[in-house]
């Protein structure tokens, strides 16, 4: 068992509508307990002790960082850490800390607004079209970008999140997005197989990456590309997926 477990996230609100979701949702919570709140430099740090286990009479040091990116959006930062040596009997605690915290910065305490406002319809709206959102959500997964997109011409690591109706990468946010009904073909490829099949056109998209060629070894690693059309133009996006990219029902790769 790891003695700490952290976690990156984004998250569609503000940076003091993020803070205040998570210092409410603590608040009401009879697990963990605020110890301080600091800010500095757009960013928010949150300490927080967890309960004390039962198994090993220890909590657990939690730290969240809030940062504001562009008074919009908020990318945070989640580090849960065992006290003492006696907690390794407190087994999976860092990721179940982790996954609570998450859902308290997600989810929107009660305002205290007057029900039936305009001002109160318009929150509850945003906050429930942002949780459908999460719901239809089919697959989330880390993955590096090599290219294909004109809004995105440099490598980047990021998530592809996976909908019913599109694909989005995202880095903090939304960098660019592809309709599924768009998508011609979607393949696992190695590098040599990729750039046989590249187009001048998509040659410039793609940057270094359609030059660059496995040296003294054979490069064997596992490429997923989306073959798409937009506005009458074929272009071929390429990931490598930090962990394993996943499959659907029929094994056509997401």
């Amino acid at each position: 068992m790891a003695k700490s477990e952290k976690k990156n996230i984004n998250i569609d609100f503000p940076i003091e509508e993020t803070k205040d979701n998570l210092i409410k949702n603590i608040q009401k919570s009879n697990k963990f307990t605020l110890q301080n709140i600091m800010f500095d430099n757009n960013e928010y740090t949150i300490l927080i002790d967890g309960e004390k286990s039962a198994k090993s009479g220890k909590g657990e040091s939690i730290e969240v960082k809030i940062k504001d990116i562009n008074g919009l959006y908020s990318f945070i930062h989640i580090k849960s850490e065992l006290k003492s040596r006696i907690q390794q009997y407190d087994w999976n605690i860092n990721n179940e800390n982790i996954d609570m915290i998450e859902s308290f910065l997600r989810n929107s305490y009660e305002y205290e607004a007057n029900p039936g406002t305009e001002n109160e319809k318009a929150i509850m709206g945003k906050y429930k079209s942002y949780a459908e959102k999460i719901k239809s959500q089919l697959a989330s997964v880390p993955c590096m970008y090599y290219g294909g997109h004109e809004n995105l011409t440099n490598e980047a690591q990021g998530t592809l999140n996976v909908y019913p109706d599109k694909l989005e990468f995202v880095i903090i946010r939304k960098q660019f997005e592809i309709p599924i009904s768009s998508i011609i073909n979607n393949e696992i490829m190695h590098q040599e197989q990729i750039t046989q099949r590249l187009t001048a056109t998509r040659m410039v998209l793609l940057g270094g990456f359609s030059l660059a060629a496995p040296k003294k070894k054979t490069n064997v690693s596992n490429y997923l590309t989306i073959e798409y059309e937009d506005r009458g133009v074929r272009s071929m996006l390429i990931f490598k997926g930090v962990s394993s990219f996943l499959k659907t029902e029929n094994n056509a790769t997401i």
